[in-house]
């Protein structure tokens, strides 16, 4: 073995299979949640602010589905493409190019003349978004301690949420006065924080091992998996498919559900509800206080009881508060106290992603797995918000969204299947 190839094996005991969480492991944790808090923020900006956009450009409820479809096939190409970028040019430099990315595509939407130019700078907006989600998941499951992963990795998770709460504030603090278009040039914010990850964050050892494989093994001509495009592995190994199809299968199902419910909540609660825009956005704290609190759980109740059972929990949290908000909510107060339930469920089933498809996907193909698997399922969901806008016409907004809840189902078929993988090494999961 050489010296270099020591050094990694020093430092990979070093970075992830402490007993106690070292200064490093905090710094990849606050690194992944500034990126992830923005990311957040940008994201929930456009639908804060959609029946403003709808009013002023007088757009169907049907045509903004369309735009938020354009967003999520956004996430989909970029999903998949900087997966593949990060298990060849390192999680760190896929980190610094998504958050750059989407954080100048936010702020060019306040230039856009119609929705069409919108729905670009969206689309680019989502491609940053999800490229650094599987870049910051992969990062932290390969650095963190096997009995950690889960915490840190819901605790990234839940700043989707406060990022949310903060875009709610931005929209009551400058829609009000200075319209719509101001409130996107909020997003250019999240830039800085590429110089932070520039500075502090190292690539992992697991992956500089990877890279180093591939150049021993491309030296003496030997073919090896490591040499072998990730995309091909993924899909040649029966075991792998496998995982693919269970992480798409439960992703599409939290998608159309997350989705329906983000994109027409706001615009159910101004025009069928009667509430103003800043009341909405009220509304909108509340519904992400639940689901930061489901975020935030996530990690201690699967490190507790096992990943599995922790999904079903929050399939059947989700399943059966978000139709009793929607459809049986008599008064305001019930609103306050099934949203942040709904969001519990719904959205707090996310950390589950970020902590559970780092672990079934070996360190050669790790960021591919991350995110082809979700990335196939948000591909399914992607015509959800059009669908539910175009049943909205026909049976309003209430019904519509309740009825997205259906997709649990096959959730729960994929998660029959699932391993469990809690406490266990990475290696000892899959190679």
């Amino acid at each position: 073995m050489s010296a270099q190839s020591e050094a990694l094996e020093q430092r990979l005991e070093f970075e992830s299979e402490t007993e106690k969480i070292t200064p490093y492991q905090w710094k990849v944790m606050y690194a992944s949640v500034a990126g992830y808090i923005f990311d957040g923020m940008d994201s929930i900006l456009f639908v804060l602010v959609l029946p403003m956009i709808m009013k002023e450009w007088s757009l169907s409820s049907a045509t903004a589905g369309l735009m938020v479809t354009i967003f999520l096939l956004g996430q989909v190409v970029g999903g998949l493409l900087m997966g593949i970028v990060a298990d060849y040019l390192g999680r760190k430099n896929t980190m610094m190019f998504t958050v750059l990315t989407y954080a100048v595509s936010t702020a060019a939407c306040a230039f856009a003349p119609n929705w069409v130019i919108l729905s670009v700078f969206r689309f680019f907006t989502g491609f940053g978004c999800v490229g650094e989600w599987s870049a910051a998941a992969t990062l932290i499951a390969e650095t963190w301690p096997a009995k950690h992963r889960s915490k840190c990795a819901s605790v990234m998770q839940s700043c989707w949420a406060w990022g949310s709460i903060l875009g709610s504030f931005v929209v009551m603090a400058i829609a009000p006065i200075w319209g719509w278009r101001a409130v996107f040039l909020a997003g250019v914010l999240p830039a800085f924080i590429v110089l932070y990850i520039r500075r502090t964050i190292k690539e992992t050892a697991r992956f500089e091992k990877v890279v180093e494989k591939r150049k021993e093994d491309k030296s003496k001509g030997i073919k090896s998996k490591e040499n072998s495009f990730t995309v091909l592995q993924l899909f040649s190994e029966k075991i792998l498919v496998k995982h693919v199809i269970i992480g798409a299968a439960m992703t599409s199902a939290e998608l159309i559900v997350c989705w329906a419910f983000l994109t027409f909540a706001p615009t159910y609660m101004v025009n069928v509800r009667g509430y103003s825009i800043v009341k909405s956005s009220t509304w909108f704290i509340v519904y992400n206080l639940g689901a930061g609190a489901g975020y935030l759980l996530w990690g201690s109740i699967a490190d507790k009881i096992g990943r599995k059972p922790t999904f079903l929990i929050y399939i059947l949290i989700s399943a059966i508060f978000t139709p009793l908000y929607l459809l049986w909510s008599p008064t305001e107060a019930w609103l306050y106290i099934l949203g942040p339930l709904a969001g519990f469920g719904t959205l707090g089933i996310y950390s589950g992603f970020a902590t559970y498809y780092p672990e079934i996907f070996p360190t050669r193909l790790r960021s591919t797995g991350t995110a082809f698997a979700p990335q196939i399922g948000r591909i399914v969901s992607t015509a959800g918000p059009w669908a539910i806008g175009a049943m909205a016409m026909t049976y309003g907004y209430g019904v519509a969204m309740s009825l997205a809840c259906l997709t649990w189902l096959w959730a729960l078929v994929a998660l029959a299947f699932a391993p469990e993988t809690r406490g266990k090494m990475l290696e000892d999961i899959i190679k």
